[in-house]
């Protein structure tokens, strides 16, 4: 008889040994966490749990570190939590993740900060209900195979500083709705297949500093609203199919320090503006159809350490306010129509490691 109570009594003590710790733990979380907090923790995991479900058998596996016995969320792999417990970071970059958005559950996520899924395998488009994550910063989904277009609903992500949907098979046009995202600084959707024109509300990105929309199919003019983004020191819409002249806009861009035009359909002369972008250190207009003579006015961009203005039909001489380019170091210029000599003093900085003249008209006659 005593030898059984012994035995009921070590087995209470094992049950109890393995009950306090889930015990504590829940009375943690209870006395801790609001009703409603503890509900969100739940939805987080399960639509976790669900798109993990939704992807290949590598990523799941990949993912092992996402199941119920391993406590919350916040300890798995690539996710973050706030002080509250609730999900604000989900970062999963360069994972060999391969799947689709499509059963990525966006609203269960309403403290979301961070998503991060780039240098993965990720397919399919970008679901419309992305525009729940209000308290968006930082949105990367560059580097996939993420197809279809960028949906209006990314204009409601009013919290967003940084997007980079950079190399991805994405077609249609840049979305009006991106002037919505007014805290932005960070807007990177190179390398891709988009088409249409640069929409006009391009300019209420008032802290904007870098652009990038280079490699694209984009048509139409570059935006006289561009004045307005008076932080922005680098803009590229190289590789493009851009029409029209550079607007005289493009020198109230006083911060900008890189700026690549190359590559478009562009014509006219090049705005006697430049002259006030003090700041810049490359400008690349290489192969479009630019015309007239360089403004006197770009004597001014002393700062300059690379000018690309091959395969253009610019003309006329080179004016001698160049001899003020101390910094140049790449002096890229054939294929014009330039005549007469070169500056005298182009040199003087004694950094020039490349300057490339053949094919034009233009000769030293000394």
């Amino acid at each position: 008889m005593a030898s059984i109570l012994q035995k009921s009594l070590c087995l209470f003590s094992s049950l109890l040994f393995h009950l306090i710790p889930l015990l504590v733990f829940s009375v943690h979380v209870l006395s801790t966490a609001s009703p409603a907090a503890v509900q969100t923790e739940v939805e987080e995991a399960d639509s976790l749990l669900r798109w993990k479900a939704s992807l290949d058998s590598h990523s799941q596996s990949f993912l092992s570190s996402w199941n119920t016995t391993a406590g919350r969320p916040c300890n798995w792999f690539g996710i973050h939590c706030n002080e509250a417990g609730s999900v604000s970071n989900i970062s999963l970059s360069d994972s060999g993740l391969e799947g689709t958005l499509q059963s990525f559950s966006f609203p269960s996520f309403p403290n979301l900060v961070k998503l991060n899924l780039s240098n993965n395998s990720f397919h399919g488009n970008i679901p419309a209900h992305i525009g729940n994550l209000s308290k968006l910063k930082i949105l990367d989904f560059s580097v996939n195979e993420i197809s279809g277009s960028i949906p209006q609903e990314i204009g409601m992500l009013n919290s967003l500083t940084y997007i980079d949907l950079s190399h991805n098979p994405l077609t249609g046009t840049i979305p009006a709705s991106i002037g919505s995202l007014t805290t932005l600084q960070i807007l990177y959707v190179q390398k891709n297949q988009l088409s249409g024109s640069i929409p006009q509300e391009l300019g209420m990105l008032k802290f904007v500093t870098q652009i990038d929309f280079s490699i694209n199919s984009l048509t139409g003019t570059i935006p006289t609203s561009i004045e307005n983004l008076t932080n922005l020191w680098g803009l590229y819409l190289d590789s493009n199919q851009l029409s029209g002249s550079i607007p005289q806009e493009i020198g109230m861009l006083r911060s900008l320090t890189e700026l690549a035009l190359s590559q478009n359909n562009l014509t006219g002369p090049i705005p006697a503006s430049i002259g006030n972008l003090t700041k810049l250190s490359l400008l690349y207009l290489t192969d479009n159809q630019l015309s007239n003579s360089l403004p006197r006015e770009i004597g001014k961009l002393t700062k300059l350490t690379q000018l690309f203005l091959e395969m253009n039909e610019l003309s006329g001489t080179l004016p001698s306010e160049m001899n003020n380019f101390t910094l140049l170091e790449l002096f890229i210029i054939y294929s014009n129509r330039f005549t007469g000599q070169l500056p005298q003093d182009i040199c003087i900085g004694g950094g020039l490691k490349s300057f490339s003249i053949k094919e034009t008209t233009s000769r030293n006659s000394n």
